[in-house]
């Protein structure tokens, strides 16, 4: 592995002197409601105390708010038995009740490209009191009609990733971090 220190080269001449970062960090909410959502991306970080998080990364599918990222990350190994538990409920609710599975899901990868209705609600963020994102509940699409685009590429990703051999992406493989 070669380090660069010079950066004149990989910044291509980008002064960052002219760089706008008013908008850094601003992050607007998607109102409270029910929206059709998937999976994208997903891995599970375990710690060295024994805890376990799963950290799963939602999109809007349909309407106003359509290809928007939205949060979850549930304590599904955790020292706090509350914490734990709410997060087992969750996961429960989404994988068996939403999207059909049975037993435990083998892994992150399972569960991605499954269209699924949420409730979502805003919520403050205990650390810095600013208003986030929550999911309250998931359930199953009961027939509603995916949107064309969404469900072809998500069948169109799901087939190739299969087709290709290629090892998982880092993403949705099993992580360790201190």
């Amino acid at each position: 592995m070669m380090i660069d220190d010079d950066l004149s080269d990989v910044l291509g001449g980008v002064n960052l002197d002219d760089v706008d970062t008013s908008e850094r960090g601003s992050f607007t909410p998607i109102p409270a409601g029910d929206y059709m959502v998937q999976v994208v991306e997903g891995s599970v970080v375990r710690k060295d105390n024994g805890d376990a998080m799963m950290k799963l990364v939602f999109e809007v599918m349909d309407g106003e708010f359509a290809n928007r990222k939205l949060y979850e990350n549930l304590n599904i190994r955790h020292s706090n038995p509350t914490a734990q538990k709410i997060a087992l409920e969750t996961l429960t609710e989404l994988w068996r009740d939403a999207m059909g599975g049975s037993g435990n899901p083998p892994n992150v990868e399972v569960m991605t490209f499954k269209p699924v209705r949420a409730k979502v609600t805003i919520e403050k963020r205990k650390d810095t009191g600013e208003p986030q994102n929550r999911f309250k509940r998931f359930f199953p699409l009961n027939g509603a009609a995916l949107p064309q685009q969404k469900a072809a590429a998500a069948t169109t990703t799901a087939a190739a990733t299969a087709a290709s051999g290629r090892p998982k992406p880092s993403f949705l493989r099993d992580r360790k971090s201190a």
